[in-house]
This record gives structure tokens, C-alpha cells and sequence, in this order.
């Protein structure tokens, strides 16, 4: 079962994750005390294309806490997965 699962009082399926055919950014604070960290990648892991950033230090505000950082990892992403082929 998933982390998920363990952790939410009520039935969650996390099967419609699997339906997400788009590369998917998971951006987790590692200091995060309402969602532990293992809980973003765990995320990430049951979606096909997800992909896990811890952010050092971060809690779980971690758009508020380092907008800069997120931005960049945002920006990053969205460039890698941009299709360049419409330009």
C-alpha cells in the first residue's frame, strides 16, 4: 500500500495517479512537519513520470519559504519538458 495510505485517516487510492501521463515536478521540503519528506517521494514514485526535489532545509511552505529556489526548479522543469518543435 502507499505512504498514503499509512498516513490518511480515510480511504485514499493514489490509482488515478497512474492515469498522469505528464512529466509531473514533486518539490518537497525536508524539514517539512505536516507531509514527512518520504511522502514526496513517494508521491512522485506513484506517478509515471514524477520526479522528486527535496528542498535542504525547506518546511512545508517550501513556495513561500524559497520562492527562488522553486522558481528556478519550475522553470528549469517546464524548459526540459517544453516542445520546442512550436516554436
Amino acid at each position: 500500500n502507499s505512504w498514503f495510505a499509512s498516513v490518511i485517516p480515510v480511504p485514499v487510492t493514489v490509482e488515478p495517479l497512474y492515469e498522469v501521463d505528464q512529466p509531473a515536478l514533486v518539490v518537497h521540503g525536508t524539514a517539512d512537519a505536516v507531509w514527512p519528506p518520504a511522502g514526496g517521494a513517494a508521491l512522485a514514485a506513484d506517478l509515471p513520470r514524477g520526479r522528486h526535489v527535496p528542498v535542504e532545509g525547506a518546511g512545508h511552505l517550501v513556495g513561500v519559504e524559497r520562492s527562488r529556489t522553486v522558481n528556478d526548479l519550475l522553470t528549469g522543469f517546464l524548459e526540459e519538458h517544453t516542445d520546442t518543435a512550436l516554436d
